[in-house]
C-alpha cells in the first residue's frame, strides 16, 4: 500500500525528493520482510533513495534512506557514511 501512496505522490509531483525518499524505504521494507525477491527491492530502494538524493542533498531523509539500503545489504561502512 504505502509503495502505491508514494508512487501517487509522484505522479503529482515528480520532483519530491521526500516522496523518492518514503519509495525507497518502502521498498527496502518490502525487500527485508521477503515480501518481493530481495535483490530486485533493494535496487529499486537504492535507485529511489538516489534519485531523492539528486533531487535534495539537504532533505534528512534522503541518506537515511541509503542507510537503510546499505544496511540491508549488510555493508556496514557505506551505511555509516550515509548517516554523517
Amino acid at each position: 500500500e504505502s509503495v502505491r501512496l508514494f508512487q501517487q505522490a509522484l505522479a503529482r509531483d515528480k520532483r519530491s525528493a521526500l516522496a523518492y525518499a518514503g519509495l525507497a524505504d518502502a521498498y527496502a521494507l518490502q525487500a527485508a520482510y521477503g515480501w518481493v525477491p530481495f535483490a530486485d527491492g533493494i535496487a529499486r530502494a537504492q535507485s529511489a533513495a538516489l534519485k531523492a538524493l539528486e533531487l535534495d542533498e539537504t532533505l534528512a531523509e534522503a541518506p537515511a534512506s541509503l542507510g537503510l539500503v546499505h544496511d540491508e545489504r549488510l555493508e556496514w561502512q557505506a551505511a555509516a557514511a550515509s548517516d554523517d
